[in-house]
């Protein structure tokens, strides 16, 4: 049976969708085992906290920071892929959706680097509150993208009642839960961290299982 260039490329893009998120799932575990007062946004925040457990996460952050670009550039480019092929499809709401989650991964390749080769190394209090301040605010940001990015690429799929819409449905979950701790930390409300994290370590690992199978049947 001949495979379709739509076909082909969506196994390409759900290759490089697993391996991007592959490796935020990696980062993901070195982010929680790094201290969450540096390495997560913490509302409201406390400088001091988080300038003396910076360096106690050094190597943990530099580990989060180095996984974590390089699996946001992939992603990056498997959502502009992706998107790409839902215009294609006539699939507008899913393509932006798409186009989001390939925003998300630019804003995290901001964020990773700063928990990895920045904050630790920022000894100065004042560079390191500013550092800190535009850390959590790229982390709060690309969540809520990342989510709504999901909502959008995902929400229809659960109305047409597809195949997999159970694993769609948990991605649909995720990215509810992306989108109101972002938003809600964007907007200054308190925040536990750790539900940040959660969503983005439960949203890579769902959408590793997406572009696996993506992957494999040209799908998407």
């Amino acid at each position: 049976m001949t495979t379709s260039p739509i076909e082909q490329t969506a196994r390409a893009g759900g290759f490089v969708l697993a391996l991007g998120t592959a490796g935020v799932m990696v980062t993901s575990a070195f982010y929680g085992i790094s201290p969450p007062q540096a390495a997560l946004p913490v509302i409201p925040v406390d400088f001091a906290a988080a300038a003396s457990a910076a360096p106690r996460g050094q190597a943990t952050m530099h580990l989060a920071g180095l996984f974590g670009v390089l699996g946001d550039v992939l992603y990056c480019a498997a959502g502009l892929l992706l998107g790409a092929i839902e215009l294609v499809r006539g699939r507008g709401f899913a393509a932006i959706g798409w186009f989001l989650i390939a925003i998300s991964g630019i804003v995290f390749v901001g964020v990773d680097a700063l928990v990895g080769f920045v904050l630790a190394q920022s000894a100065n209090e004042a560079a390191f509150a500013a550092v800190k301040r535009l850390f959590d605010v790229l982390f709060l940001l690309g969540t809520a993208t990342f989510g709504l990015g999901v909502l959008a690429a995902f929400a229809g799929r659960l109305r047409a009642g597809e195949n997999a819409r159970l694993l769609y449905g948990f991605a649909v979950a995720m990215g509810c839960v992306a989108t109101l701790s972002g938003l809600a930390g964007l907007l200054g409300m308190a925040v536990n961290p750790h539900i940040l994290g959660i969503s983005i370590a439960g949203s890579a690992t769902l959408f590793t299982v997406i572009g696996i199978r993506y992957a494999l049947t040209g799908r998407s």
